[in-house]
């Protein structure tokens, strides 16, 4: 069989495979196509024959992913994206810019990215996706897009990253207000290595949302109880708060929709626990500012969620702490508890014969194991996954080692 008889839908998903797309940031926010170059798909593919152009020309998919970045100088140029654009009709557009280096340290063209947003904004009436690195002249340019559109683009997910460099807080305030004319705008990765507070965003229509910037503990708590559409909640502090939190008088809060949240340390989240009830909650990973575990077992019997994964990392940790953590008997149902960083072979062997001394024996089988992706070497606790990759084992009152 000639591959020109396969039915037109299977050399649709061939080309589909062809066309190299890829998560082009640790977010994980858009598929994307890698790099727009002639001798590649879906360009090389509609230079074939008459069939595959037409089929190629028919799968808007191949043609709405868009990587401007400049990868290699000179690429992508300005005519191949204008050509990509007017390939993809008018079907949704998904993108991504960046004023900065590539990831072998080669410079870009200062003014590159700033060219292609130029050639981007034409299209402002489809954008749904857009991962853009940002410093202060492209920033300007991005405000610029959005204020002045004559219709206020259908944007579902923006991901953006400041620039390390003093960026004016006024710009980056401006951005985040003109964020509130995008009514359909759910989703948020926001990077801000130079912010002082949380961002103004639209919180209470957002679905999901990574916040990294500077922040006192109290905005936090002011901005998660404006959450009431999100499924999903991450906001990470760069530094320890100057101060404990301070709870303020405010009514009780309830979540419905909340399945996922991730707080460090910066927000001193235990306390914070003690204004909500998460009722759909399934993973919930903390940073110890200040210790309270009694808050976080009061929240856990409170909000009665469906939690399947607790991580909890205090880096002040010591065995009798550890020992103190596994005594509560509400972990005894989470499928997933991990506590970190753990301590090496003389901290843990006293661990287990602190938790073997407290009687902790109806816990699941305790593991020391490593995570290579994580910023923590060890974690103590139990997994689904079971025994994988485990340094110790304690279980029935003994501690193994099993490497």
């Amino acid at each position: 069989m000639h591959i020109n008889d396969l039915p037109v839908e299977i050399l649709g998903e061939i080309f589909e495979a062809a066309t190299l797309k890829g998560y082009l940031t640790p977010n994980k926010f858009v598929l994307l196509v890698f790099a727009l170059r002639p001798g590649f798909a879906p360009f090389n593919l509609i230079h074939v024959c008459r069939l595959w152009r037409d089929v190629a020309f028919s799968l808007l998919s191949l043609w709405t992913h868009l990587n401007g970045v400049q990868h290699e100088p000179l690429q992508p140029r300005i005519p191949a994206m204008t050509y990509w654009l007017e390939c993809s009709q008018d079907a949704a557009l998904h993108f991504r810019l960046s004023a900065w280096e590539d990831s072998r340290g080669t410079p870009f063209d200062a003014q590159h990215s700033r060219r292609m947003l130029r050639v981007f904004s034409k299209h402002v009436h489809r954008w749904r996706s857009l991962s853009i690195d940002v410093g202060d002249d492209l920033l300007d340019d991005l405000s610029v897009v959005l204020q002045e559109a004559a219709v206020p683009p259908p944007l579902e997910g923006l991901e953006i990253e400041f620039e390390h460099e003093d960026i004016a807080a006024f710009k980056v305030d401006k951005l985040a207000s003109l964020l509130h004319n995008l009514d359909s705008l759910t989703r948020v990765h926001w990077v801000n290595p130079q912010g002082c507070t949380l961002p103004d965003l639209p919180w209470r229509q957002l679905k999901m949302i990574s916040i990294k910037t500077l922040f006192e503990p109290e905005e936090v708590l002011e901005c998660l109880a404006q959450c009431v559409s999100a499924t999903s909640v991450s906001i990470i502090g760069w530094q320890d708060p100057a101060h404990a939190l301070t709870l303020p008088e405010l009514p009780h809060i309830t979540l419905e929709t909340l399945t996922s949240l991730t707080l460090n340390k910066s927000s001193d989240p235990l306390p914070m626990l003690s204004c909500f009830t998460l009722p759909s909650l399934e993973y919930l990973e903390v940073g110890v500012y200040k210790r309270d575990f009694d808050a976080l077992e009061r929240f856990v019997k409170r909000s009665k969620c469906p939690l399947k994964t607790l991580i909890v990392i205090d880096t002040t940790f010591q065995s009798d702490d550890i020992a103190d953590f596994f005594a509560f008997e509400h972990l005894k149902a989470i499928p997933n508890v991990k506590l970190g960083p753990a301590h090496f072979e003389p901290e843990m062997l006293k661990l287990m014969k602190l938790l073997e001394a407290s009687g902790a024996r109806n816990l699941p089988p305790l593991v020391v194991w490593k995570e290579w992706h994580s910023n923590w070497p060890f974690f103590v606790g139990w997994k689904e996954s079971g025994r994988l990759g485990a340094r110790y084992i304690f279980e029935n009152g003994k501690v193994t080692r099993t490497r």
